[in-house]
């Protein structure tokens, strides 16, 4: 009896086995799909791609195998195909001209007068520009006086004559010395109306008589001949003439002072 119920009890748990009526316990996989996207061009040496899990196994169910070097890799960039001449530079997949040029550290030339500046539009050459008026340049500019200053200017400083020509055709004055470094001279001239209104013409040269260099120029002509005509003079002591060139005139003069 005890035999045929343990032959009948095997065969009911075969048959419930069989028929999936037992639960059995299974482990729950998940298999990545990775699809990565093309290798970008090669930047400093280095080329990326983007995977992404088509099944969305996460972080916990990485394919065997997939690593850093399936999203980066080195790489070696290509030498440029275009070779420029020199002082040329390739950009992109042109050429552009190199600027190599460069202005000294330092233009300073110690002048307080000057303005030292230097730059693509001076050539990358120092370029000094004289500042007038301006106090220590040793010469009483026009708008500065003693109480302005007194470096440069003396008190109760004024025009003083040196020196007065006259003439009505052409003419090389005589000599005179200025002691000073500012002077100026004062001209005008009478047009000879014989052949009419606007022909009169006047050149004067001021001439260094130690070198016979011609140090200012100045033309007035076609009937401007009226009223006086005052010039400045900076350049320092030194003995000076005037040449004079004339046409259809019947007289001028001019008179020299300078400022002490």
């Amino acid at each position: 009896m005890n035999t045929k119920i343990l032959i009948l009890s095997i065969l009911m748990i075969v048959v419930l086995v069989s028929s999936g009526c037992v639960s059995q316990r299974h482990e729950l996989t998940c298999n990545p799909n990775y699809v990565c996207d093309s290798w970008t061009e090669c930047s400093d040496n280095m080329k990326v791609r983007v995977c992404v899990d088509e099944n969305s196994c996460g972080n916990n169910h990485i394919a065997e195998g997939f690593a850093k070097d399936d999203v980066y890799k080195t790489c070696q960039e290509k030498p440029s195909s275009i070779f420029c001449q020199k002082n040329i530079k390739v950009v992109g997949e042109r050429c552009e001209e190199v600027d190599d040029k460069e202005c000294p550290i330092s233009c300073n030339d110690e002048d307080s007068c000057t303005m030292d500046h230097c730059s693509s539009s001076t050539s990358y050459e120092c370029v000094h520009d004289t500042i007038v008026p301006c106090c220590g340049n040793n010469v009483c500019d026009d708008g500065e006086n003693y109480e302005l200053c007194a470096s440069d200017c003396l008190p109760d400083q004024k025009w003083y004559p040196i020196a007065k020509f006259t003439g009505v055709s052409d003419k090389n004055t005589e000599s005179f010395h200025v002691y000073d470094k500012k002077w100026r001279y004062t001209w005008d001239c009478s047009e000879d109306s014989t052949y009419g209104t606007g022909y009169g013409m006047v050149n004067i040269f001021l001439n260094s008589e130690e070198t016979g260099q011609t140090l200012l120029q100045e033309s007035i002509m076609m009937g401007k001949c009226s009223g006086t005509q005052t010039t400045y003079v900076y350049k320092g002591p030194d003995n000076y003439y005037f040449n004079i060139g004339t046409a259809n005139l019947i007289g001028w003069n001019i008179e020299v002072e300078s400022y002490h």
